[in-house]
């Protein structure tokens, strides 16, 4: 982001961080619906001031604090990419062969040969083909078995496409 402000000539004067609901199912289970709702009401509260902030052309930077760790896990990420959808699984006796995750992939990484996904090594660890399954056929290896998946209550799936 930074080369691309430099390169027009821009400055990022105001960053916010604002926690919200972790969909990364290999670290953790999805949270409770009751908890899923206090970060939801925490978050739009903080996107208010944040709003009222930018309306007001005030500065702001939270990401000084996480710059270098992100960069770090970035280029951690970066260095296995090739190799990370090669944990993702279908149960092929669960898997309807609606197509969903493949739509859902937001770099085209899936496709459906025999109907089933197979995913072609170009993943960015999104977990969108996991989530959106209505069938739960697809897993991220054992480890998000039987975990809860999340879709946020306000999109719909139809609303994706």
């Amino acid at each position: 982001m930074q080369k691309i402000l430099v390169e027009k000539n821009l400055k990022l004067n105001a960053t916010w961080y604002v926690r919200l609901v972790s969909n990364y199912l290999p670290y953790r289970d999805t949270a409770a619906d009751w908890r899923i709702k206090l970060r939801y009401i925490y978050a739009d509260w903080q996107l208010k001031k944040i709003c009222a902030a930018v309306a007001e052309n005030q500065t702001h930077s939270s990401w000084e604090i996480f710059k270098d760790k992100c960069q770090q896990m970035h280029d951690e990420w970066q260095k296995r990419r090739a190799a990370l959808d090669e944990k993702f699984i279908c149960d092929v006796a669960k898997c309807v062969k609606c197509g969903m995750c493949e739509k859902i992939c937001p770099v085209k990484n899936i496709t459906r040969p025999q109907g089933s996904p197979v995913w072609n090594h170009n993943c960015v660890e999104c977990l969108g083909c996991l989530h959106i399954c209505p069938k739960k056929a697809i897993d991220f290896g054992e480890i998000t078995k039987g975990r809860k998946r999340y879709i946020n209550w306000n999109v719909k799936p139809k609303d994706l496409f």
